[in-house]
């Protein structure tokens, strides 16, 4: 794993150029192409993610009528009804969902803070501790995310540092608001409560990394890829806890007395508020899309590429197919309509009964690059998968994106991915992987 620290405080760390490959973006919630090495390895991947492509990782926002989004092309969009009324760069990616009240709040993977107007103008940018994943969480003029260097930001939304709080491990997770104070889970194991004034109040230790959390009356509800699904009461004493097949790896959603859990068991899990198990409905790949819920539907994006909706009691209403895997897509519910992004550099807006209103596409509408970098596994040795576009294919992104790959030592040797049926190389050495014919990087 990569060093966390970025920098001196109070300044932003090099941001890699668009050529280097060795970005260590870390997009947890795109685990699916490493879960068998981290299941059986039980070390958290290194995700480079190569600005340049237009997917769309993280959520929408709704902002005075225009869906407000991040892209891997290192913009945040304004869109109505199809149409782009401003672009906002920033100098890396951006994965994180926007909080919006009378302005935009969100952070980017060059280390930096952004407030802009609901018209796209800037009205403030602050260095930060690292690249920002953390979608943030807004209360009473507050602003609240995490950073993969380990910091826990407490911001006005005038841009002032109110308080900071450090643990040694990324964090990804959007913080929970709850009325004793600020929730958030980290990639050392354990959820944490601060109090408004970034104190620690109390730690809950799981065996696996936590992701992403949620709140629900007053409860926390958290995910880890230690394949168990937690509830806690404000006061961190475990409520109650679900064991599952594969790792949990993005936030849930609640409805009435429902938690909906995404799975990397490829399934959306339905439990009572209570840990009772109501239903569950299969899918081909694994789900890190939290869901949206509006009108007594459920939508979510799978890995397989299908949005999907499903009643409350779990029936398949609808599926809309679209030909990439909608990763970590988080779909908007609003207005009788549902908007999700794609890693295809499409966001589609539908009607509720699945009928495909428009779409708008980022100027580089194809999938961003996407490296693998398992280090360290038996012997010393490091595994390192990569998919990698065929030199033919000219600019326009690889021709499959495949899901994942057998963990082991038998270096060089092409394996069949365990998901999708698509091949990929195992190698010990990028050099080697890069040498192979009729592969090229782009």
């Amino acid at each position: 794993m990569a060093d966390y620290l970025a920098g001196e405080r109070g300044q932003p760390a090099p941001v890699p150029q668009d050529q280097d490959l060795q970005h260590e973006t870390e997009h947890f919630n795109m685990l699916t192409q490493a879960q068998d090495a981290i299941l059986r390895f039980g070390k958290p991947q290194v995700w480079n993610v190569q600005a340049g492509g237009g997917s769309i990782l993280g959520g929408i926002a709704l902002a005075g009528g225009r869906l407000v989004f991040g892209a891997c092309d290192k913009n945040l969009y304004a869109v109505r009804e199809g149409r782009k009324e401003w672009a906002a760069p920033a100098e890396h990616i951006i994965l994180t969902t926007p909080a919006v009240a009378d302005a935009i709040y969100y952070g980017a993977f060059d280390n930096r803070f952004y407030c802009l107007s609901p018209e796209g103008q800037a009205a403030w940018r602050i260095p930060v501790r690292g690249p920002v994943h953390s979608p943030p969480a807004l209360r009473e003029g507050r602003l609240y995310f995490g950073t993969k260097s380990g910091y826990l930001y407490a911001m006005t939304t005038e841009g002032a540092i109110a308080w900071t709080f450090t643990i040694r491990a990324p964090i990804t997770s959007k913080p929970a608001l709850l009325p004793e104070g600020i929730a958030f889970g980290g990639w050392d194991n354990q959820v944490r409560l601060l109090s408004p004034s970034g104190r620690l109040l109390w730690s809950f230790a799981a065996n696996g990394l936590i992701p992403a959390i949620g709140e629900h009356e007053g409860n926390l509800y958290a995910g880890s890829v230690d394949k168990t699904f937690y509830s806690l009461s404000p006061e961190g004493r475990l409520r109650w806890k679900y064991q599952g097949q594969a790792p949990f790896a993005a936030a849930p959603a609640f409805q009435g007395d429902q938690v909906l859990v995404p799975g990397y068991d490829c399934s959306l899990t339905s439990l009572s508020t209570e840990g009772e198990l109501l239903w569950k409905f299969k899918t081909p790949q694994p789900v890190d899309s939290t869901p949206a819920v509006a009108g007594g539907r459920i939508f979510f994006g799978c890995n397989d590429g299908n949005l999907y909706c499903l009643s409350l009691k779990g029936e398949l209403l609808w599926r809309f197919p679209t030909p990439w895997p909608l990763l970590a897509c988080a779909p908007l519910a609003w207005d009788g309509k549902v908007s999700f992004g794609s890693y295809d550099g499409n966001l589609y807006t539908l009607s509720s009964s699945g009928r495909k209103e428009w779409t708008f596409k980022t100027p580089i509408s194809h999938g961003a690059h996407i490296e693998v970098d398992i280090p360290q596994l038996a012997g010393g040795q490091a595994l390192v998968a990569q998919h990698l576009a065929p030199a033919q294919q000219g600019p326009q992104g690889p021709d499959t994106l495949g899901r994942g790959y057998k963990g082991g030592t038998d270096f060089g040797k092409e394996v069949s991915d365990y998901s999708s049926g698509h091949e990929m190389t195992v190698t010990s050495s990028l050099t080697e992987l890069r040498k192979k014919k009729g592969y090229a990087e782009h």
